[in-house]
């Protein structure tokens, strides 16, 4: 009995782990030789080069964190730890002394610069920092998904005010973002992933949103708070979004949070997900 448990859990949890990523709508022009070359270039490059990482496309969570140290370092190449932000100390020294613990997801990209042309940005993966001895998290930060470091935030301890900061919100674990969804909104998901996206609201990269299929809809669940949509769903075309500043302040006023959110597929499209209520 005990290992048919153990054996049903393994294949749920396989089935979560190795779903294949998806987007709804892929990008609209297809950049693969200029793609191709800059993968070329990253390969080829050499230490001080401005795209050398010393695992280029990593390809395991080890591989992310030897390409994001890199990164962090060279951005500080040639300071003291005098001459360092001090709000740069925990990450510095915490990397310095190993005495950090790193947890890496990977989040699929739906923003409109997934489709730019210099460079595939299809995803990214996430680092959630963690300090070993306190087990505090100090921060988190992007590597995209050729090893170049994207970008990283701070949590400090305390606030400016000295107050004691709780934890920050964290993207529950897909096989538990499911059952929450089953759960609260009766909702039988498949196909879950993390994602960003631009939008209102957005699907940070630093907290990203649970993706899912169901139905033959499309779903976004962050915070406790379920959205639907399909391409036949109401919105905006890349153009329209893009007319003047005058146009984007029109749409993002006329939506309305508490009934649907605005989400971006990629470079085409952005769409009005509805909320989803709950069974009870």
């Amino acid at each position: 009995m005990k290992t048919l448990i153990m054996a049903t859990l393994f294949l749920a949890w396989a089935g979560v782990a190795g779903a294949q990523p998806w987007i709804p709508l892929a990008c609209k022009t297809n950049y693969v030789g200029q793609w191709n070359e800059f993968s070329r270039k990253m390969r080829e490059a050499s230490p001080g080069s401005q795209i050398y990482v010393p695992k280029p496309f990593p390809k395991s969570d080890t591989e992310v964190v030897e390409d994001f140290k890199y990164g962090y370092f060279q951005m500080f190449k040639g300071m003291g730890p005098d001459q360092l932000p001090r709000q740069e100390w925990p990450l510095y020294t915490g990397i310095q002394q190993k005495a950090l613990t790193f947890q890496v997801v990977r989040v699929e990209n739906w923003a409109p610069n997934r489709c730019r042309p210099d460079r595939q940005r299809d995803f990214f993966y996430l680092l959630h920092i963690i300090d070993s001895v306190s087990g505090r998290e100090i921060g988190r930060a992007y590597v995209n998904q050729n090893g170049l470091l994207g970008g990283w935030a701070h949590f400090p301890e305390q606030d400016d005010t000295g107050a004691i900061q709780g934890p920050k919100p964290k993207a529950p674990r897909l096989a538990v973002a499911l059952e929450q969804v089953r759960a609260k909104f009766g909702v039988k998901g498949t196909r879950p992933q993390y994602v960003s996206t631009w939008g209102m609201p957005a699907c940070d990269l630093y907290l990203p949103c649970v993706a899912f299929q169901a139905g033959g809809r499309n779903y976004l669940f962050q915070n406790g708070d379920l959205v639907e949509f399909t391409l036949q769903s109401r919105g905006y075309s890349r153009a329209e979004m893009e007319a003047t500043r005058t146009r984007r302040f029109e749409i993002s006023g006329a939506v309305n949070p508490e009934k649907e959110w605005l989400v971006s597929l990629g470079d085409q499209r952005s769409v009005l997900a509805t909320r989803v209520k709950p069974i009870r």
